[in-house]
């Protein structure tokens, strides 16, 4: 099958009133892995050498309907006052947490649902994602879909911040990977998922995933994740413009042969692909 895709250009854009974006960056990433033991990483946003979150593996025996199963996942224990956006979500007869997963550019603030750990659950935590050995009971909305961010709430004496944390699941539940993470240092204001003061958290790899080609008059458009798609004539005329949501086909036969601008935006990032159709 024949491709078309020329050279990629890259446009940043950033929201420049939130001048206090906090970031650290974990250089080797940090992956922690679900065993019977388990592993753990612990989260300290503001540096003050009291953690917010504590990230963990863990395989679980346990019961679900009356079956014994083994839960293995990756979850979340908030410490102190901290939350995470989330929800509760019934799983059998019994109650579970998982975490929100939340893209670049992502609004974290006080109209967001949070959660706690300290509910208890049929897995422990808040579940980034979890699945059980039969395959009954899998939940979480980090697993397999690459790095996603967890938007959290906590406090710095006694006073509300907000801040994220980018983090990816394997599709097997079984190895979580840190990559970073940060928040905002003005109090009560909102944080954008993966914000650095003037960037984002590793733009290039909310792109990686990301394909964009034509073949016989279609525009294909294939992502892990929902993106706006505008598309450009090279004199600037607007072609169509919609939301991907995963996979998308674009029929470009009424258009004139050429060269054609791809605009791909996923939270505050745009990317431009130059495509032809022939």
């Amino acid at each position: 099958m024949k491709r078309t895709l020329l050279s990629i250009l890259t446009i940043t854009t950033v929201l420049s009133g939130i001048s206090q974006a906090n970031f650290t960056d974990l250089n080797p990433d940090e992956v922690v892995n679900a065993t019977y033991v388990g592993e753990s990483y612990l989260v300290d946003l503001d540096g003050d050498a009291t953690p917010e979150l504590t990230i963990f593996g863990l395989k679980k025996d346990t019961t679900y309907s009356g079956f014994a199963i083994t839960m293995t996942g990756i979850a979340v224990n908030t410490m102190g006052n901290t939350e995470v956006i989330g929800r509760q979500e019934p799983l059998g007869g019994e109650t579970i947490l998982v975490a929100d997963s939340l893209n670049t550019g992502d609004v974290i603030d006080g109209t967001a649902t949070y959660v706690s750990s300290g509910s208890p659950a049929i897995f422990p935590g808040v579940g980034l994602g979890a699945v059980d050995n039969f395959g009954f009971a899998a939940v979480g909305q980090f697993s397999g879909v690459g790095m996603k961010y967890m938007g959290v709430k906590f406090e710095i004496s006694g006073v509300i911040h907000y801040g994220w944390v980018r983090v990816a699941v394997s599709a097997a539940s079984d190895v979580g990977t840190i990559d970073s993470y940060g928040y905002e240092g003005t109090a009560g204001t909102q944080s954008l998922a993966g914000q650095q003061g003037t960037a984002f958290a590793s733009i290039e790899e909310n792109f990686n995933d990301v394909e964009i080609y034509t073949y016989r008059n279609e525009l294909f458009i294939k992502d892990t994740e929902a993106g706006k798609v505008e598309i450009f004539n090279l004199i600037g005329n607007k072609m169509t413009n919609l939301i991907n949501t995963n996979s998308s086909v674009i029929n470009i036969a009424n258009y004139p042969t050429g060269i054609y601008l791809v605009n791909y935006t996923k939270g505050n990032v745009t990317k431009t692909y130059k495509v032809v159709n022939q």
